[in-house]
């Protein structure tokens, strides 16, 4: 996982495989899906975009089968948004727009279930926008690119406010 993490390469690709095989024999989801998502840094390596695309689904069916929305919450949440925020990405790489821009908005409820930061629901919000944007689609887009600001701080007001309390103002 600190490989993953850290993009470095994946030399424990053996090990990763037999930890999965493991973890889906002793009906472990949770690390099953994981080690699913962190399959898909070999597969990178070796260029091979449908199997990677192959591991982040299989990780997102993992997940599905196993927990439901009441559980899914906190690091599962995470693991959740990550996921979906991934593919959105691989499908916007290849230009295939229409399926980033579903996965983006799976995403969406999986970063409101657990405490992420302003800054990820902007970025993932912009993608969205940008894709929309790629395809013509500008109504959405717009939409997406101003949720993306209301999600943002006003860090100029914040800062003024912090040098001048709200009675100076």
């Amino acid at each position: 996982e600190a490989l993953y993490k850290n993009d470095n390469p994946q030399l424990n690709r053996s090990e990763l495989l037999e930890a999965m095989d493991y973890f889906e024999s002793v009906d472990v989801p949770f690390l099953a899906a994981r080690c699913h998502y962190m399959n898909v840094v070999g597969y990178y390596e070796m260029d091979s975009v449908v199997r990677a695309c192959e591991e982040y689904l299989k990780a997102l069916e993992i997940m599905d089968e196993h927990f439901g929305k009441r559980e899914t919450v906190s690091d599962k949440a995470k693991f959740m948004a990550l996921a979906h925020t991934h593919l959105c990405l691989l499908f916007s790489d290849q230009y295939l727009h229409e399926q980033a821009i579903y996965f983006g908005e799976q995403s969406l409820p999986y970063y409101d279930r657990y405490d992420a930061e302003a800054w990820h629901v902007a970025w993932i919000l912009n993608n969205i926008g940008t894709n929309y944007h790629a395809i013509e689609q500008f109504v959405p887009a717009l939409y997406y690119y101003d949720k993306a600001l209301e999600v943002l701080p006003d860090t100029k007001t914040q800062h003024i406010e912090t040098l001048f309390p709200p009675s100076y103002i």
